[in-house]
């Protein structure tokens, strides 16, 4: 690898410039920006010509500028130089600095030393520090007082956000036969001891392991073992490799700062450190240390005034509470009295903790308002969350109404103490008495508002399952009700947590009584104003369209529809008699009777009163006027249930009588018998098809008459005759299938009979076809006859002329025959035969007998 490819470049002049083109130039010409966060920095230090840049270019190959042991001991490093080794990973950027101890500065000038050691400190993952190996044990030439510096000042710079650094203690020209362990135990004592006796202000109880891990590497002499040098080198460099993975020498990467920002980070760190020249601050005088010290102290609390933070706390608290509110302005306030500390930290110890306190008091002044506004908030967003999770709770109804409201209390007022404890400051002791009593009240408040509602639903609730249920033990009920001792003494039990003070949750009891008297009174008025007359019709429907047990009401049977309308209407007459009047007291009166008396039986009318007897005007409802008018009106609005339920009776009724009928003929087609007369009438004549379907459909008809006995006796019968003409009309298309078989039968029997009569001898051929054909006639209407009376009407003429044309027509092929066959004489005889037989046949086409007799 060529060394131009490390970019060896001067990061800092040794006049203490930062070079922040160059650093720019650097990192977009290795590409430096472009590695996030996976990259590590390594720093050397130590004292001149001890051959830190020699080890760094055997280490990563920078390039950096090497001491020639031929010009002898010189500085050849100055400032700070940084480059970049290409061929490691991740990417790795290495810090090359000035030596220490060096004469050119001089033993007075040690300022810029420190300065570039903490600034390697800062911005470095492996800090380096090279030291020969003889000069361990030495207090100047080991590096001790700067490195216990740079441990002081890094605890100014970092104590919010320490960052952890791995120290590598680099020991060269170790002796081989020198121990390496007992080397290693002694760098990490006296680096522990160095830490121990440093200043560590808000990290005095941290341990080294927090800040810093300590490794120790020995190296052999370069130039007398080279090889030996070179692989002790490698190993080293072996460590670095992925060292930024867990457990790599880097540990944990949070908080790093990308790689594209480490050009401003590091210009901004070297500034900083910069202006931080009293690194070694020297004893001020108390007069000194006054004046400075009430400088720092406008100056912190002008700062505090002024911060964003601040500012943006107090008006965000200006609209509703503030996350954290304590805690933030507790931080806010620690950092700047830590500010105040910090710049005050070398001054006078008496003064300085003067002026701090009155800072303060002044800071917590200026906090306190806010803080005042701040309990405010909780206390409204508090109390909104109570409302809200005990309206939720006695929705649910997951259990009793005190149990509800005392679990939000408790949960109310320990998220409310929570909350206040939050928005504490620390640095106040302020009491928040006066706001929890406040909010005691308003929980107290709420809660009784709630079981007021609460109280007036469930009243509601029993109102009108009262009224449903038909009003007879109304005020009885409600008398009850009221008179419930777990109704006063679940609202005392759930707000004496609330109210210590017994006088006045006495009261509040009391005021409760006299609220639930209050309430009912006016449901009750506003019930017999507006829903009265609702009540009663839907007590008369109730009671009208349901049975005893609830069940709806079917008129399809001879209910006395008379009798159902009286008792419903005697069930709406005791709702219009429980809301005639108030009555919370055990009075007696005679309203209902009198009403019954009045409306119901009519016996007298005492309604043209204003007033009921026994009863005060004020606690009258309804008088007695307008109850007559209310149940005239009661009785127009109900009639046409009744009329309804009437012209129900016939519908419901002819619907079920025609679901019967339906269900018998269905059950006829589908009867043994009938199926049975049905195949039989497909092959042939059925005897007796007539008897066997009348007991068929008698059968049935029976049944219809038994199911249907108790509907209305016009609707009954009407369809009792339809669906039994239904019956015949289906019955006939199988009747019908059996007339053609009837007529194949008697032709059948007319062909016998005239065959045995030809075998006769002397017997006329003419005389043997009017016998057999009058004779087939008869047997075929016989077996028309046999069909049902209702079938009788069927038309079977076509079907007889049929017959008649197909017996003559055998008969004519008959005398054909003869006639082949036949001598003249014969013939002649046949012929005449033949013409009579002819006439015969045409004349009974018309109706008219033919008798020959020559």
């Amino acid at each position: 690898m060529m060394k131009e490819d490390a970019c060896a470049t001067q990061l800092i002049c040794g006049n203490g410039e930062f070079n922040p083109a160059a650093l720019d130039r650097f990192v977009k010409k290795v590409k430096f920006d472009k590695c996030g966060i996976s990259y590590a920095v390594v720093a050397i230090m130590g004292p001149q010509g001890s051959g830190k840049s020699t080890l760094m270019n055997h280490l990563f190959d920078t390039g950096f500028q090497e001491m020639k042991i031929e010009c002898g001991q010189s500085q050849t490093t100055k400032g700070i130089w940084i480059a970049k080794y290409v061929g490691i990973e991740p990417c790795t950027i290495a810090l090359d600095l000035e030596g220490s101890d060096s004469t050119v500065r001089g033993e007075d000038d040690t300022t810029f030393e420190k300065q570039i050691a903490l600034f390697a400190l800062a911005v470095s993952d492996i800090l380096l520090i090279n030291m020969w190996y003889n000069d361990i044990g030495r207090e100047q030439a080991s590096g001790k007082p700067l490195l216990k510096t740079i441990f002081q000042v890094m605890m100014r710079l970092f104590r919010d956000t320490p960052k952890k650094t791995t120290l590598i203690f680099v020991v060269r020209d170790m002796p081989s036969k020198a121990p390496f362990e007992l080397l290693e135990n002694r760098l990490k004592e006296d680096t522990q001891k160095m830490w121990d006796e440093v200043s560590k202000q808000a990290h005095e109880k941290s341990p080294l392991a927090v800040f810093f891990n300590v490794q120790v590497v020995a190296l052999s002499n370069y130039l007398d073992k080279e090889e030996t040098f070179k692989e002790e080198v490698a190993q080293l460099r072996q460590r670095v490799v992925n060292s930024i993975s867990p457990g790599g020498l880097f540990g944990d990467r949070e908080g790093v700062v990308p790689a594209s920002d480490f050009s401003l980070s590091a210009q901004n760190m070297w500034g900083e450190i910069k202006l931080n020249k009293d690194l070694d601050l020297p004893a001020h005088k108390v007069m000194v240390a006054t004046v400075r010290c009430e400088e720092i102290s406008t100056d912190i609390f002008k700062q505090l005034k002024e911060n964003e933070g601040w500012l943006v706390l107090q008006n965000a608290a200006e609209t509703g509470p503030v996350p954290d509110f304590g805690g933030t302005v507790s931080s806010i306030l620690y950092t700047y009295l830590s500010k105040y500390d910090e710049k005050a930290l070398y001054y006078d110890e008496g003064v300085k903790n003067s002026k701090r306190q009155i800072l303060e008091s002044k800071a917590l002044d200026s906090a306190y308002i806010t803080y005042l506004t701040m309990l405010r908030h909780l206390h409204s967003k508090a109390l909104g969350k109570f409302k809200v999770r005990l309206e939720q709770s006695l929705k649910e109804g997951s259990g009793s109404f005190n149990s509800s409201a005392q679990n939000c209390i408790q949960s109310s007022m320990h998220d409310f103490d929570q909350e206040c404890k939050d928005a504490a400051i620390q640095q106040a002791n302020w009491d928040f008495s006066s706001i929890r009593n406040e909010h005691c009240r308003d929980l107290l408040s709420e809660v009784k508002v709630n079981y007021e509602k609460q109280f007036s639903e469930s009243l509601t609730k029993q109102v009108e399952a009262l009224l449903k249920g038909g009003g007879g033990d109304f005020w009885a009920s409600i008398r009850i009700f009221l008179n419930r001792n777990d109704v006063l003494s679940e609202f005392s039990a759930a707000i004496v947590h609330l109210e210590e003070n017994k006088e006045r949750l006495y009261k509040l009891i009391q005021n409760f009584r006299d609220y639930a008297r209050q309430v009912v009174e006016e449901k009750a008025k506003y019930e017999a104003e507006h829903s009265v007359l609702i009540h009663m019709k839907a007590r008369f429907s109730a009671v009208f369209n349901y049975d005893s047990n609830s069940i709806p009401r079917i008129w399809n049977k001879k209910g006395d529809i008379r009798t159902i309308t009286k008792d419903a209407r005697s069930a709406s007459l005791k709702i219009l008699s429980a809301m005639a009047a108030i009555r919370l007291s055990e009075k007696p009166d005679n309203i209902e009777k009198v009403l019954f008396s009045s409306l119901m039986d009519e016996t007298e009318d005492p309604l043209k009163s204003r007033t009921w007897e026994e009863v005060s005007s004020k606690d009258t409802l309804i008088t007695p006027r307008d109850c007559k008018l209310l149940w005239g009106q009661f009785i127009e609005e109900t009639e046409y249930i009744v009329n309804k339920a009437s012209s129900l009776h016939v519908k419901i009724a002819k619907a079920k009588c025609e679901q019967i009928a339906t269900n018998k003929f269905n059950q006829l087609i589908k009867s043994k018998g009938w199926l049975a007369l049905e195949e039989a009438a497909k092959t042939g004549p059925v005897p007796g098809f007539g008897k066997s379907f009348n007991s068929i459909l008698d059968t049935c008809i029976s049944d219809y008459d038994k199911e249907v006995a108790d509907f209305d006796e016009g609707v009954r019968n009407s369809l009792r005759q339809l669906w039994k003409s239904k019956a015949l009309n289906f019955a006939q298309g199988v009747y019908v299938t059996t007339l053609p078989h009837l007529c194949s039968e008697a032709l059948d029997s007319f062909k016998l009979g005239l065959e045995e009569s030809l075998k006769k001898r002397g017997q006329l051929l003419d005389s043997s076809v009017r016998t057999y054909t009058q004779s087939s006639m008869n047997k075929f209407e016989q077996g028309c006859a046999d069909a049902p009376l209702q079938l009788a009407h069927a038309d079977i003429s076509s079907l007889r002329e049929k017959l008649r044309a197909d017996m003559f027509e055998h008969a004519a092929s008959v005398f054909g025959a003869k006639w082949s066959r036949a001598k003249s004489d014969d013939k002649r005889m046949l012929y005449f035969m033949l013409a009579r037989l002819a006439i015969s046949a045409g004349l009974a086409a018309f109706g008219i007998p033919f008798y020959y007799t020559g």
